[in-house]
């Protein structure tokens, strides 16, 4: 029995530590922050897609080289 109240009273007193720390919690700090972090995952975002941007027009190039010289190729091959 004795150990079901101490449960009970952990219980409440790890609810009365979150319900403190949340109070303690500034409404407008915690809106900048995550607005921080949003700004910072849509920065990221935006690296990345910009890696895959340089990354595609380089294989369009080296792809576009190949076929170049491929055509070379087969007009030597032609002649």
């Amino acid at each position: 029995m004795q150990e079901k109240a101490d449960k009970t009273e952990k219980v409440k007193r790890d609810a009365e530590l979150r319900e403190a720390a949340s109070a303690e919690v500034d409404p407008d700090a915690m809106q900048l922050h995550l607005e921080a972090r949003r700004l910072d995952l849509e920065e990221q975002r935006l690296q990345q897609d910009r890696g895959r941007g340089e990354r595609f027009m380089e294989m369009m190039s080296a792809q576009m080289s190949m076929m170049a010289k491929m055509m070379e190729a087969l007009a030597q091959a032609k002649q």
